[in-house]
């Protein structure tokens, strides 16, 4: 039977070099956080932020309305 993987040899793989792949994976990581701090990006918005844009927005429609309507007579 034939198999594409038998003259492949199989190692071990040698530990010495590991400190080297964490230092570069830790300094791309820290790259990327300063091009995110320098970009403005911003993590995810808190339920806290979603409500209060969410008042603002219905307060700006309901400061638009006409004074005959109920929202605007509750507010």
């Amino acid at each position: 039977m034939f198999s594409p993987f038998a003259d492949n040899e199989w190692t071990v793989c040698d530990y010495s070099d590991s400190l080297e792949y964490v230092i570069i994976i830790i300094i791309i990581i820290i790259i990327i956080i300063i091009i995110k701090e320098i970009m403005g990006a911003k993590e995810k918005p808190d339920i806290i932020d979603i409500t209060e844009k969410k008042r603002l927005q219905w307060y700006g429609h309901v400061k638009r309305m006409p004074e005959e309507r109920i929202p605007k007579l509750i507010m």
